[in-house]
């Protein structure tokens, strides 16, 4: 059980099997420092966040920018 008193596994357990892949791929990066597992994260979610951005921006120069951002922040954050 985590601090909030879940069950990591039960919840693990609910989860789709890309969800899972993406939570493995996360546990990687983090608890063993696994820069595949990052690249890995930022490929699979690079094109889908691009376009959302590049929707919000209506702009590739700025779309592109943002998206770096994104993922430098995210990955930061883990």
């Amino acid at each position: 059980m985590d601090a909030a008193g879940t069950d990591k596994q039960v919840v693990i357990d609910h989860l789709s099997d890309k969800a899972k892949y993406d939570f493995g791929l996360i546990t990687r990066a983090l608890d063993k420092h696994d820069q595949a597992a990052f690249a890995e994260l930022m490929e699979r979610y690079r094109e889908p966040i691009y376009y959302m951005l590049l929707k919000m921006v209506n702009s590739q120069d700025d779309a592109e920018d943002l998206m770096i951002e994104t993922f430098g922040k995210a990955f930061r954050r883990l």
